[in-house]
């Protein structure tokens, strides 16, 4: 689907994103939402220097966050001025949660929350998850686990 004459959206399954004004509508909630904004050089050399991650978990990383709800923008920002990491809770789900769960660093939790927070209807179907059989059975989250303290 495209907006005719409109070159500021681009378009995905569920999810139409305005570049420009930083917001994207989501069919879930019917709303238009804000994205979370950031400084993505100082980003960029959090996520290198001091987390180790390489070019490609870098941009994959920065992405994550570019499209990050704007209701975690306090959490993001405590992060990356000093790697605080706030326990946010929605609903009945909290980061620590997540974390515990998934047994993933934080980045790796957050983007769990922005999908909870965008599809609040995901929180059941996560909970249904096990993710300690999963990770016995050898599926691969590597990319979770980077920057795991």
């Amino acid at each position: 689907m495209e907006i005719p004459g409109d070159k500021t959206h681009q378009v995905l399954p569920a999810v139409l994103v305005n570049l420009q004004e930083r917001s994207f509508f989501t069919q879930a909630t019917g709303d238009f939402l804000d994205m979370a904004h950031f400084d993505q050089e100082v980003v960029k050399r959090i996520l290198v220097e001091e987390l180790g991650f390489d070019s490609l978990l870098t941009s994959i990383s920065i992405e994550a966050l570019t499209n990050m709800d704007d209701r975690l923008q306090p959490v993001l920002d405590a992060w990356i001025k000093d790697r605080t990491e706030t326990n946010y809770t929605f609903h009945d789900i909290s980061i620590k949660e997540i974390m515990e769960r998934e047994n993933c660093g934080f980045l790796g939790a957050l983007s769990t929350m922005n999908t909870c927070l965008r599809s609040p209807g995901f929180i059941a179907e996560y909970r249904k998850v096990d993710f300690s059989k999963r990770f016995k059975e050898g599926i691969p989250f590597e990319h979770l686990h980077q920057g795991r303290k």
